[in-house]
Order: C-alpha cells, then sequence, then structure tokens
C-alpha cells in the first residue's frame, strides 16, 4: 500500500474512532445522535447519504488503487490527501466540542451555543471540514460520479447551514446575533 494510501486509511479510522467514541457519550447520556432534519426530509437523509459515498470513495480507492478508470497522477493523490489532512483537522476538533450537542439534525433537547475552541474559527467548522474532505475525494478519485456527490453534499449541506443558523438565531436570540458579528459561517 502507497504511503498516500495509508495516510487515508488512519484517517479515516481515526474520524471511525471518534465518531463511535461521540456515540458512546451521548448514549451513557441519555442522548441520541439523530436530530429532526433541519430540511425536506428526503433531501436532509439524501445529502448526509450522498456525503457518506463522497467519503466512502476516498476511502474505497485508498484500499483499492485500480479502482475507477480514470489515471490518478500521484500529485493529484497527494492533493487530495492535503485536503483530507486539513478537512480533518477541522471536523475532528469541531466533532469533539460538540460533544452532547452533536446530532445529524437540529437537536429537540436543550443545548448550548458553542463560540471558543475552534467555533471561534468558524460557525460551522464540522461542515467546512467535510467540504474540504469531500473536494479531497474528487480529487484522489476523480470519477463524475464523485464530482456529482461531492457538488449534491455542498449544496444541500449550505441549505441545512442556512436552517440550522434560523433555529440556533431563535434558540440563542442575541448570543447568536453577538456570535455571528464576530465569527464568520465558514470562513
Amino acid at each position: 500500500m502507497q504511503t498516500h494510501a495509508q495516510i487515508v486509511w488512519i484517517t479515516f479510522s481515526i474520524f471511525g474512532l471518534v465518531m463511535i467514541f461521540v456515540i458512546l457519550r451521548l448514549q451513557k447520556h441519555g442522548y441520541t445522535i439523530a436530530g429532526k432534519p433541519a430540511i425536506r426530509p428526503i433531501l436532509f437523509y439524501m445529502a448526509k447519504v450522498v456525503f457518506f459515498l463522497n467519503w466512502m470513495l476516498f476511502l474505497v480507492k485508498a484500499i483499492f488503487p485500480d479502482v475507477g478508470y480514470i489515471p490518478v497522477p500521484k500529485a493529484l493523490s497527494w492533493a487530495g490527501v492535503i485536503l483530507l489532512l486539513i478537512g480533518g483537522s477541522l471536523f475532528v476538533p469541531a466533532v469533539l466540542q460538540l460533544g452532547s450537542s452533536l446530532r445529524y439534525g437540529i437537536p429537540e433537547e436543550e443545548t448550548k451555543l458553542k463560540t471558543t475552541g475552534i467555533y471561534r474559527i468558524s460557525r460551522n467548522p464540522l461542515y467546512l471540514g467535510q467540504f474540504i474532505i469531500c473536494t479531497g475525494s474528487v480529487l484522489y478519485f476523480p470519477d463524475p460520479a464523485n464530482l456529482a456527490f461531492c457538488v449534491i453534499t455542498i449544496f444541500f449541506h449550505l441549505q441545512i447551514i442556512k436552517a440550522e443558523e434560523q433555529f440556533l438565531a431563535a434558540r440563542f436570540g442575541q448570543e447568536w446575533t453577538d456570535y455571528t458579528r464576530k465569527v464568520r459561517r465558514l470562513v
């Protein structure tokens, strides 16, 4: 296995372990990872599935380098890995910092607005990291289907971000307004 493929494998293993840790911690406190879809449910779940497929193609290409019909220059593979590491450096801390507030969708329980740590850089570092990793996936496995997955993921998750931010504005009022004046939506 090539070095860049090993980095991909290790990085996705870390993502998996982090998610297992967070889900177990949520369950321990009586919470579930599922929230209320922020946009129409069919679009919300489609966005999540397509996002998952995009990331899985990244991993599949690392494990089975001969998959696909478009030859990938080594420099393009490394560019994808660099984006994976940059995106992961946003995604993992964002997931960990959300802690018991992490949901796929809008939480129904009371939560606390996160404004410190990685959330001082971006209001949505989890999604920003996700978008960067999706883009890296397209570079690592350049395929029309993977490109479509990336575009669909970003398009619908931008709609999810807007809906989630409306929810946060309603829930946190002035605290949210003050936060949005200091920190941008993505970067």
